[in-house]
C-alpha cells in the first residue's frame, strides 16, 4: 500500500476512533455478511484429457469464492459504513463511508481502497479475472457529497480526487498503443506512458466537480441540471464495487483544459400548454461547441376509453428538426409503445406486461416484453415468473433472442434462483442456461443484521 493510501487510511480510522469513543452505547448497529459461490463448466471440448466434440453432462467446473461485508453504526445523525469484498485472489475493496446530517446539510464522504484487476480470456478459452501486478491495495478516489434543499430546490454537488487511469476490472488491461511508440501502454496521460503492460503501479491524480439541481414549482413544473467541471457522469468502478461521477483524465497534467464545463444539461418539464397538453425541453452541451436542444410535446388522453400518451420530439438547437413521435397505450396489464419516425414511417412498437396472482398463501407475478423493429422483426422477448410463499422464493427468466439465420426468436436463456430468507439467515441458488448450456451456477449464504 503506497504512503498516500496509508495516509488516508489512517485519518479515516482515527476518525472512526475518536468517534467510537463519543458513541452512545445505544448505537445501531446493520450490515450483512455472504459468501458467495460461482461456478462457471469448462465445455468438454476444451478439455484435453476429455476427448469429446459435443457438450458433455458432467465436466470440469471454475470455482470463485468471495466474501462480502457490510456494517453500519449509526448514532445522532452519524453513520459509519464498512464495506469491504475478499476472492480467491485476495483482498479486492475496501470502502469506508462516513455520512453526517447538519441542520438542513448532508455531507458524505467516501474513500475507496482496492486492487488492480482485469477481464482476460484464460487458456480454456473462458471469461475469467486477474490481478494486475504488483497487486497491492491501493488508494483509488476520495469522493465527498453534500445536498442542501434551498426555496424548494434541491443542489447536490460531488467533489471527486482519484486516480484517473485505475484500470477498469471489467476491460483488458495494456492492449492499445497510446503514445505511438508501436508498443502497447499500460495506461498514458497525455500520450505519455504512465505504467507498462505488464504492471500497474504508477498512478495519476486529477480533481473534479459535479454540481446538480433539481425541483418543483407549486404548479407541477419540474426543473433539473448538472454541469460537470473536470467531472463526467461516466460511471467508475473497482472489483465488486462501482458510483456514478468520474474525473476528466485530461486534467491529470494541465489545469481545465475548457475553461467553461465537460457537460452541461438542463430539462424543464411539466409545462402546461393545454388542457392534457404538456411539453418538456431539455438542452444538453459537451463542452461549448456541441449541444443539442430536445423538445417533447406529450398529449394525455386519460379520459379515452384506451387512455394513451401521445409524444412529439423535436430536437435540434439552432434549425428546430422533428424527431419522431411515439404512441403509448395502456390496456390495463399491458402497455403498447408504437414508434413513428421524422417522416412519419412506422419503425417498430415494444408490448410489455405484469400482473399478479395471489392464491391462498402463494404469490405468483408475472412480466414479459417483445419488441418488434420494421425490416428486422421480432428483435426480442423476455418473460419473468416469480413465485413467493411465507420464506421461500424464487424467480425465472427467459429471454428470447433473433435468430440471425431465420430472423425468428430462438432460446437465448434461462435463469432460475431459489432462495430462503430466515431471519436473520439468506439463502440464494441461482443457475444460467444458456444457448450452449449451463453458463453459471452460484450460491449465496450470509445473514443481514
Amino acid at each position: 500500500m503506497s504512503f498516500l493510501s496509508k495516509a488516508f487510511l489512517g485519518s479515516v480510522l482515527l476518525l472512526i476512533c475518536l468517534t467510537a469513543n463519543s458513541l452512545d452505547l445505544r448505537a445501531d448497529l446493520s450490515g450483512s455478511s455472504r459468501i458467495d459461490l460461482a461456478m462457471n463448466p469448462i465445455p468438454c471440448t476444451l478439455v484435453d484429457e476429455i476427448d469429446l466434440q459435443t457438450p458433455c453432462e458432467k465436466t470440469l467446473l471454475k470455482f470463485d469464492i468471495e466474501s462480502i461485508i457490510n456494517a453500519t453504526i449509526t448514532t445522532s445523525g452519524l453513520q459509519l459504513n464498512f464495506d469491504s469484498a475478499m476472492g480467491i485472489a485476495g483482498l479486492e475493496h475496501l470502502i469506508l463511508t462516513a455520512t453526517a446530517t447538519i441542520g438542513s446539510l448532508d455531507i458524505k464522504s467516501e474513500l475507496w481502497l482496492a486492487a488492480p484487476f482485469e477481464s482476460v480470456i484464460d487458456v480454456n478459452n473462458q471469461p475469467n479475472v486477474v490481478l494486475i501486478p504488483p497487486g497491492k491495495m491501493i488508494f483509488v478516489k476520495k469522493r465527498v457529497t453534500t445536498v442542501i434543499p434551498l426555496g424548494g430546490v434541491t443542489i447536490k454537488n460531488l467533489a471527486m480526487f482519484e486516480d484517473v487511469t485505475f484500470p477498469n476490472p471489467g476491460a483488458d488491461y495494456g492492449t492499445t498503443d497510446c503514445d505511438g511508440d508501436g508498443h502497447v501502454e499500460g495506461t498514458c496521460v497525455m500520450g505519455i506512458e504512465t505504467n507498462p503492460a505488464t504492471r500497474y503501479q504508477t498512478q495519476s491524480f486529477a480533481f473534479g466537480d459535479l454540481v446538480s439541481l433539481q425541483g418543483q414549482t407549486p404548479s407541477g413544473v419540474s426543473i433539473s441540471g448538472e454541469i460537470g467541471i473536470c467531472a463526467t457522469e461516466a460511471g467508475n468502478q473497482v472489483k465488486k464495487h462501482s458510483a456514478s461521477g468520474s474525473v476528466n483524465p485530461e486534467c491529470a497534467t494541465q489545469p481545465k483544459p475548457d475553461i467553461l464545463f465537460d457537460f452541461m444539461s438542463l430539462t424543464i418539464g411539466g409545462i402546461p400548454l393545454a388542457p392534457q397538453v404538456m411539453a418538456t425541453a431539455s438542452v444538453s452541451c459537451i463542452k461549448v461547441s456541441k449541444c443539442s436542444l430536445v423538445t417533447a410535446i406529450s398529449i394525455l388522453g386519460g379520459a379515452s376509453p384506451i387512455p394513451f400518451n401521445l409524444n412529439f420530439v423535436f430536437s435540434d438547437l439552432f434549425g428546430l428538426s422533428f424527431g419522431g413521435i411515439s404512441l403509448s397505450f395502456n390496456l390495463g396489464a399491458a402497455n403498447l409503445n408504437l414508434f413513428i419516425d421524422n417522416t412519419l414511417a412506422f419503425t417498430g412498437f415494444s408490448l410489455s406486461y405484469a400482473h399478479s396472482l395471489q392464491t391462498g398463501d402463494i404469490n405468483i407475478t408475472s412480466s414479459g416484453t417483445l419488441n418488434f423493429k420494421v425490416g428486422t422483426g421480432l428483435t426480442g422477448a423476455k418473460i419473468n415468473v416469480s413465485v413467493s410463499r411465507g420464506t421461500f422464493s424464487s424467480n425465472h427468466t427467459l429471454t428470447l433472442i433473433q435468430d440471425p439465420i431465420t430472423g425468428g426468436l430462438t432460446f437465448g436463456s434461462l435463469s432460475i434462483s431459489m432462495g430462503i430468507n430466515m431471519d436473520p439467515f439468506r439463502t440464494t441458488i441461482l443457475v444460467t442456461f444458456g444457448q450452449m448450456g449451463l453458463a453459471q451456477a452460484g450460491f449465496t449464504f450470509g445473514l443481514v443484521f
